[in-house]
C-alpha cells in the first residue's frame, strides 16, 4: 500500500522529476519531509500560476467605460419608460402639476406602483422637483 501511495503521489506531482532524489535520501523521515516540500512547493507554484490567470482574465472581462455608459444610459432610458407607464396607470396626464402629484401620492396607488418597481421617493414634493 505504501508503495502505491508514493507511486500515485508521484505520478500526480511530476515524481519523475525528483523520484531519484527520494529514492537516495536517508533516513525516513527525511523522505517524508521531502515529499512534504515538494507537496508545498507544487501547491504554492500551481495557486500562484492559477491566480496570474484568473487575475488577468477578470481584468479583461471588465467592460470598458463605453460600455458602462452606454448600459447606464440604456437602464435610464427603461426607468423613464417605466415611470411613464407607471403614471398613466394611476391616471396621471403627460403634464402633472405639483398639487397633483401629492394628491395621487397621498391617495397611496402612485406609491404602491413605485415601490413595486423599486422605485421609492418619501417626499412626493421632492420628487416633483425631481422630475
Amino acid at each position: 500500500v505504501r508503495s502505491a501511495m508514493l507511486t500515485l503521489y508521484m505520478a500526480s506531482m511530476g515524481g519523475n522529476d525528483w523520484g531519484h532524489y527520494y529514492g537516495i535520501i536517508f533516513p525516513d523521515w527525511n523522505k517524508v519531509v521531502f515529499l512534504l516540500f515538494i507537496f508545498f512547493m507544487q501547491v504554492t507554484l500551481l495557486n500562484v500560476i492559477t491566480g496570474i490567470f484568473v487575475d488577468n482574465a477578470m481584468k479583461r472581462a471588465k467592460p470598458d467605460t463605453y460600455t458602462m455608459a452606454l448600459e447606464l444610459h440604456r437602464q435610464e432610458m427603461e426607468d423613464e419608460c417605466e415611470l411613464e407607464r407607471i403614471c398613466m396607470e394611476v391616471g396621471i396626464s403627460e403634464r402633472i402639476s405639483q398639487h397633483e402629484l401629492v394628491s395621487h401620492w397621498r391617495s397611496g396607488q402612485l406609491r404602491t406602483y413605485m415601490s413595486a418597481f423599486g422605485l421609492s421617493a418619501q417626499d412626493p414634493e421632492l420628487l416633483f422637483q425631481t422630475l
